[in-house]
């Protein structure tokens, strides 16, 4: 595990981390386990890939997008499901 990473989640009060990368394009995706009490947690950093982070993603309206269904998932109101 990268030790930026590490340092960051310590910040969040996550002092023995397990870190796997899920995933790595504009943002690295990474499942945390907190080995102290077992808690899983998704952290995402952004890389970003284009200049001044342009993209609809990272607008004030698609950060709180994002933010909303984030919340709706943690109270379990949604599902998700892919189109096939």
């Amino acid at each position: 595990m990268d030790d930026k990473i590490a340092e960051l989640l310590l910040q969040y009060g996550i002092a023995r981390p397990e870190a796997s990368l899920i995933r790595n394009n504009e943002n690295r995706t990474y499942k945390v386990i907190d080995r102290l009490n077992g808690n899983a947690y998704l952290l995402r950093v952004h890389d970003p890939i284009t200049v001044n982070m342009a993209g609809i993603q990272h607008s004030r309206q698609g950060v709180e997008s994002e933010l909303r269904l984030l919340e709706a998932i943690t109270r379990g109101r949604t599902s998700l499901y892919r189109r096939l």
